[in-house]
């Protein structure tokens, strides 16, 4: 979805708000009554879970929206994670107010914000869907998938993804030990490659999701 046309538009200069890299658009825990889509650039979302640490939950890029449960409450919204900006970006902020200004001046604009709703709403129940199987290597490698697919980054060699034991453990019931070696075994086989301390390589998606096909558990360890 490109939205840079429309930053161009005089009839939504006020819409718009330029972030610099390492700015929050907001902070877990504060009041907010309006959600945002990013039109260049991208933004982290961060569970700070008390501030002691934090967690990138997700990558948000070009097209995509965050916040916008802020725009169906009748009161405002406690922000459930923080957004910082990884890159300069740029962002369309809308309250539910602006949503039916800007419907009216440029529907072509809110049709496109629609499409993305149904997206986000498909990305939702596919993961909903994983998180059903039974098998452990399923639910594992389709949660790895779902991240490659919201938040991963393409690459020249594959899709680099932000991903630690502590991520999936906070959307997966799994023991770290259980989840480590489990990252451990699709290192060895190459479906994963480690880039560092918290990310890896998708080099071929096409394996991962053999893998997510497959009957084979793993045991819990200890």
């Amino acid at each position: 979805m490109n939205l840079v046309q429309y930053m161009f538009d005089p009839k939504l200069k006020n819409y718009f708000r330029f972030v610099q890299e390492g700015e929050y658009v907001f902070r877990q825990g504060e009041q907010g009554s309006s959600m945002f889509v990013v039109v260049e650039g991208q933004l982290e979302l961060i569970d700070e879970d008390g501030g002691t640490n934090e967690y990138i939950v997700a990558t948000m890029e070009s097209g995509q929206f965050l916040g916008e449960t802020a725009i169906i409450r009748e009161t405002p919204y406690q922000r459930r994670y923080s957004a910082r900006a990884k890159t300069n970006t740029t962002v369309l902020e809308l309250s539910l107010e602006n949503f039916d200004e800007v419907h009216r001046m440029i529907p072509d604009l809110m049709r496109q914000l629609l499409r993305l709703v149904v997206e986000r709403l498909d990305t939702a129940n596919y993961l909903m869907r994983i998180l059903r199987h039974s098998n452990p290597v399923q639910r594992l490698s389709h949660l790895i998938f779902y991240f490659c697919r919201n938040s991963g980054k393409r690459v020249d060699n594959g899709i680099e993804v932000d991903l630690t034991p502590e991520r999936i453990q906070r959307i997966v019931d799994f023991d770290l030990p259980t989840i480590q070696k489990f990252l451990e075994e699709l290192t060895r086989q190459g479906i994963l490659v480690k880039g560092g301390a918290d990310h890896y390589l998708v080099p071929d998606e096409n394996r991962l999701l053999e893998c997510a096909n497959k009957s084979s558990k793993v045991r819990r360890a200890g």
